[in-house]
C-alpha cells in the first residue's frame, strides 16, 4: 500500500512537471502594467522605535535629594523652583535646570568648593519628575497629564493610565482612524488601530516630552439631561432608554421640581423638534 502511495505522488510530480504553466518576467517592458504606486501613509521612521539615549534632565517641579557622604547634616530633598534653581545648604539659587544627574553633581560641588576647602562627595537621585510629561485625552481611562520618568512606548502609557475607555465593548468607545499623536506641531502618522487590536510594534513609538495624544471617542448618540434633577448630565442613547429610567438614572427630580413640564427637545436648540 505504502508503494502504490509513493508511485502515486510521483506520477502527479511528473505530469505537474511536465504541464507548462503561464510564463511571466517581472523585467520584461510592460510586465508591470497595470500595478499602481501606493504611498505608505502610515510609514513610521525608525528612529520613533528606538528608545531615547539622552539622560534625563532636570526642569522645574522635578524633587532630587542630595546627600553628602560623612555628613550627617548634608542630605536634603529639594524642589527645582519655576526657576529651575534649587537652594541647598547655605549656598545661594544654583541653576540645574537641563542638567543631568551627573552635570547637577558636578556643578553643586563646584558650588560648594568656593566656600569650603574641601570638595565634598554628593551623591544625588531624583526622587520625583514633573517637567517631562505627555497630555492624553479622549477615550482613555485616566486622561490628563503622564509623567515621562523614562524610556516609554505609548502602548506603555496607555496601559499604565488603564487602557481605553470602555463602551458597550472597547472597540465601540474609540475612533482608531481619527486618533492622533502630535509632536512639535506635527502629526505622527501611528496606526492606532494596528497598535491597539493587532499589537503592531512597528507603530508602538516612544514618547516624548510634551507629546500630545489624543485618542478619540466614537461620536455616540447622548441624551442631554438638564434642569431640575439631582445630576445634570449627558447618558449615552440606547434603545431601551425611557425619560423614568433617565431621570432615575442621574438622581431623580429635585424636591421642587414641577414634573408635569418635562419637555423633550430633539434636534438641536436652533432647530428644535
Amino acid at each position: 500500500m505504502k508503494h502504490s502511495v509513493f508511485c502515486f505522488l510521483l506520477l502527479i510530480l511528473a505530469v505537474g512537471c511536465r504541464t507548462k504553466g503561464p510564463r511571466f518576467d517581472a523585467y520584461e517592458d510592460g510586465a508591470n502594467r497595470g500595478f499602481a504606486p501606493v504611498d505608505l501613509t502610515n510609514r513610521l521612521d525608525n528612529s520613533l522605535l528606538q528608545p531615547p539615549t539622552e539622560p534625563y534632565r532636570l526642569g522645574p517641579g522635578d524633587v532630587v535629594q542630595i546627600e553628602s557622604i560623612g555628613e550627617s547634616t548634608g542630605s536634603a530633598t529639594v524642589m527645582l523652583g519655576p526657576d529651575g534653581k534649587i537652594y541647598y545648604s547655605l549656598l545661594p539659587g544654583i541653576s540645574l535646570w537641563g542638567l543631568s544627574i551627573p552635570e547637577c553633581r558636578t556643578a553643586l560641588q563646584r558650588e560648594i568648593a568656593k566656600y569650603n576647602r574641601a570638595t565634598p562627595d554628593l551623591v544625588i537621585n531624583l526622587r520625583g519628575v514633573a517637567s517631562q510629561r505627555v497630555w492624553f485625552l479622549g477615550a482613555v481611562q485616566s486622561p490628563g497629564i503622564y509623567p515621562l520618568t523614562g524610556p516609554t512606548t505609548l502602548l506603555q502609557a496607555i496601559a499604565t493610565l488603564g487602557g481605553l475607555a470602555a463602551g458597550n465593548g472597547a472597540d465601540d468607545a474609540v475612533d482608531y482612524s481619527r486618533s492622533f499623536v502630535l509632536r512639535n506641531g506635527s502629526f505622527l502618522p501611528v496606526d492606532f488601530e494596528r497598535l491597539i487590536k493587532h499589537a503592531d510594534a512597528t507603530q508602538n513609538i516612544y514618547l516624548q516630552p510634551d507629546d500630545f495624544v489624543f485618542v478619540r471617542p466614537v461620536d455616540l448618540p447622548s441624551v442631554y439631561v438638564l434642569g431640575a434633577v439631582d445630576g445634570a448630565s449627558t447618558v449615552p442613547y440606547s434603545k431601551d432608554l425611557t425619560v423614568a429610567r433617565l431621570i432615575v438614572t442621574l438622581g431623580g427630580p429635585v424636591k421642587f421640581a414641577q414634573v408635569s413640564r418635562i419637555v423633550i427637545l430633539r434636534g438641536s436648540l436652533t432647530s428644535p423638534k
